[in-house]
Formats: C-alpha cells, sequence, structure tokens
C-alpha cells in the first residue's frame, strides 16, 4: 500500500524506499524495532561481551550517533582506528584484538575512553557467572548501555516513540525470569533480539498529513473528513471467529471474548461501523473486491 501511495504522490523518486517521509498516517508495519538503527546498536553494544564480532558491526559501533562520546580527541581516534582495521582488511575480530588496538598508546586510532568501556563490559558479565535469569541479565545489558550512555542525545519523535516500546518490551524480558531456565550470556542476548525481531515499529500520528490508513479497531475515536472502507465483503467483516486455544470455548463466549463466536463479531462489527460512520464528517464510502480466483464476495 505504502509503495502505491508512493508511486502515486513521489513519481520522480529515482529508487522506490529512498526516502524515509511518510506518505499517510498508519499503525502498521512490516518493521521491527530491530531495524530501527537506534535499537539495532543498543543490540550490538550488548553483544560487546562476545569473543569474535563482524567487523562491519565493530565499524558501525564506532560511528554510532548513539553512542555519547563526550572527548572529540576520542570521537576522531574512533574514526582513525575504524581507518585502520579497514586498512588491515578483515572481515571478523576477536574482543582481545579490539581491546589491543584501543589501548595502544602513541598511536592515531588509541582509544583509551573505548577500551575502558570495553573491560567494564566483561566485568558486568562476569559478574553473573555462566547462568543467570532473565532478571540478572537484564540488570546487566541495562549496566552495559549505561556505560556507553545509549542512546546519547536525540530529539526525534520516533525514536521517542522507539524507546517506550524498548523499555515496555525490555520489562517482559525481565518478567520472564519465573518462566524461563537459568540461561547464559548468548543465549539471554540471543532472546532478546528474538523479541526485539517480533515486536513491530509503531507508527506516531502525524496530523499534517491527509491521509491515514487503519484497521477498522485503530480508527476508533479518531475523526475525519472522509472514511474509505476497503475490503468490506462478507469474508473480512465481521472479521473471522478466532477463540483462543487456552481458554474453554464456553467462558469465552459467556464473557463476551471477542473473536470467541459469530454472534459477538457481528454485534461488534455493527458498533464499529456506527461509530466510524459517526466519525466522518463530509462522507463515508466501501469497496470491495467482487471475485478473487474461484471466490466470489458479497457486501
Amino acid at each position: 500500500m505504502e509503495l502505491i501511495f508512493k508511486d502515486q504522490f513521489t513519481p520522480d523518486d529515482m529508487f522506490v524506499g529512498a526516502s524515509n517521509q511518510a506518505i499517510f498516517n498508519t499503525t502498521a508495519s512490516d518493521r521491527s524495532i530491530l531495524d530501527a538503527p537506534i535499537i539495532y546498536d543498543a543490540l550490538l553494544l550488548l553483544g560487546l561481551g562476545r569473543d569474535q564480532h563482524d567487523i562491519e558491526d565493530i565499524y558501525r559501533l564506532l560511528q554510532s550517533p548513539f553512542l555519547n562520546t563526550a572527548d572529540e580527541e576520542e570521537v576522531q581516534q574512533q574514526l582513525n582506528l575504524v581507518a585502520y582495521l579497514q586498512f588491515k582488511g578483515v572481515t571478523t575480530i576477536s574482543s582481545r584484538e579490539l581491546s589491543y588496538f584501543a589501548e595502544s598508546r602513541e598511536k592515531a586510532y588509541s582509544c583509551p575512553s573505548f577500551a575502558n568501556k570495553l573491560v567494564k563490559v566483561r566485568t558486568e558479565i562476569r559478574k553473573i557467572g555462566n547462568l543467570g535469569s532473565s532478571l540478572q541479565w537484564s540488570d546487566t545489558f541495562e549496566a552495559i548501555l549505561e556505560i556507553f550512555d545509549w542512546p546519547g542525545s536525540f530529539s526525534n519523535s520516533n525514536e521517542n516513540s522507539l524507546l517506550k516500546q524498548w523499555e515496555n518490551l525490555f520489562s517482559e524480558f525481565k518478567g520472564a525470569s519465573n518462566l524461563v531456565a537459568p540461561q547464559n550470556y548468548t543465549k539471554a542476548l540471543s532472546n532478546l533480539r528474538l523479541l526485539c525481531s517480533r515486536e513491530k515499529q509503531r507508527n506516531s500520528f502525524d496530523s499534517s498529513l491527509a491521509l491515514s490508513y487503519f484497521t477498522a479497531s485503530d480508527a476508533i475515536g479518531l475523526e475525519f473528513d472522509y472514511i474509505w472502507f476497503l475490503g468490506l465483503n462478507d469474508q473480512q467483516w465481521p472479521e473471522p471467529v478466532s477463540p483462543s486455544p487456552f481458554l474453554p470455548y464456553d467462558l469465552q463466549r459467556s464473557a463476551n471474548i471477542p473473536g470467541s463466536h459469530s454472534d459477538i463479531q457481528l454485534t461488534l462489527a455493527k458498533t464499529q461501523f456506527e461509530l466510524l460512520l459517526n466519525s466522518a464528517r463530509i462522507s463515508a464510502h466501501a469497496s470491495h473486491h467482487t471475485t478473487d480466483g474461484d471466490h466470489d464476495y458479497r457486501p
């Protein structure tokens, strides 16, 4: 949908997706928070306790805008270290080698502050030993991020939104202590990364955009000049029944849990439809496909 609109509104763009400018408001996103640079760099920082590193990850970290390096001289030295490692032409680097280069005195690429932080990272990880709970590892991860003063200075509203998602996800990771067996550093970091990869980015509302693309549930409570219902056919509206497999069916129906019974879905759809019609200031329209392969659809 986004590509279709971008093709219509910005047909002169040479590269599809080259612009980060949003075309419409939407709560839907195909990107996880792991795709966001501010979160991706946080996980790279947490990975500095590994024995081996991809050299590209180290390049990225040494130039990351989300690490608050107060010493301007150190900033230049970190860039020099990137240039030196690029000159060496390696694809991976061990933690021992990275520390050795960063600690090299009287070298243009000497990064004493960064080297000291690497020592602190290893110290924090050693405090737990081999196995620890999710709560213990979350405390360690928070300490590592604090060592590097992540996320540094930021002012982007989208980054603020991402950080709120990160905080909620991190709380979820902490709360898994009673559900997940003690784990080592590598497993704990892998689980946190998995949670990030499953968490979709939530987009903030931009009142300057003329178009919004929402599900019916997301649009409730908002006001519009025009509303156009897409795909409003008998297979999609009311939404199909999908009772939870973890609760007794009779309990779900008696409690009127959405998705548990067709009657409940119909009542919910009628209520939502009336609310959305009332939220349209000028007019409301609806459309749907009449056929899709061998399937025929009705309104």
